[in-house]
């Protein structure tokens, strides 16, 4: 999965398109997040929410992608600004990892991760030490999108619906969420980090082409808010 400054930079890019105003750019961020909250690789927590269920994950070979069919037909409401948020996050997940399936991992014949394309060459290894390798290059360009760190999220409980059946986002797992933000992308990097994977016109252009993903996919949210606003006519 991306960083959360990734998820941050496209949900308020998305929102503007949207024409949300500020409180709903706010929750709508907030969804954005919500599938990795309750995950405990970025927050405590007593009892995570298991990928599988908070990403409605295929798990099929080794790089997992959501089911977004299924999010679509059973857990999106085109009308609900939390669920599309939630299904803007599995979006990002699935083109992000997608890409790297498609243009990053190298496989044997037995379709199991051997090493990973870099800019200068390949990085030999097996599944967790390629996503290792990736978590590393991907979290040096994090710390550079310079994206908002001061939120305050609407503190309400928001309940989830998964195949697992329902989790709550609490009051208080939002205002981890903020501190989280807050201390880890206030000193953004000046400079486009040096990194093994990717060139600054190369993520640039990731942004560019997972927002049109994004938007393709929630084209009845953005039609139903554009109408909202008087923006086009039903």
């Amino acid at each position: 999965m991306p960083a959360w400054s990734f998820h941050i930079k496209l949900a308020s890019e998305v929102s503007a398109v949207l024409n949300l105003d500020e409180q709903e750019k706010n929750l709508f961020i907030l969804s954005n997040l919500i599938p990795d909250i309750k995950s405990g690789f970025l927050i405590p927590m007593d009892k995570p929410v298991w990928s599988k269920y908070s990403h409605y994950y295929i798990y099929k070979d080794e790089l997992s992608l959501p089911d977004l069919e299924k999010y679509k037909n059973i857990y999106w409401d085109k009308n609900d600004i939390i669920s599309t948020g939630v299904y803007c996050h599995i979006l990002l997940d699935y083109y992000l990892n997608n890409l790297l399936k498609e243009d990053y991992f190298i496989y044997n014949e037995d379709n199991i991760i051997t090493g990973m394309k870099t800019l200068n060459g390949i990085f030999y290894g097996d599944r967790p030490s390629c996503i290792k390798f990736k978590h590393k290059n991907f979290n040096l360009i994090a710390q550079w999108l310079g994206v908002e760190n001061k939120f305050s999220f609407p503190k309400q409980n928001i309940d989830i619906k998964t195949d697992d059946g329902i989790y709550t986002i609490t009051p208080r797992d939002i205002e981890l969420t903020e501190q989280w933000i807050f201390e880890h992308y206030k000193n953004p990097k000046s400079e486009f980090p040096q990194n093994e994977l990717i060139t600054e016109k190369g993520i640039d252009k990731f942004f560019k082409d997972s927002k049109e993903f994004v938007l393709n996919h929630i084209k009845f949210y953005k039609l139903f808010y554009l109408i909202k606003r008087g923006i086009v006519n039903s």
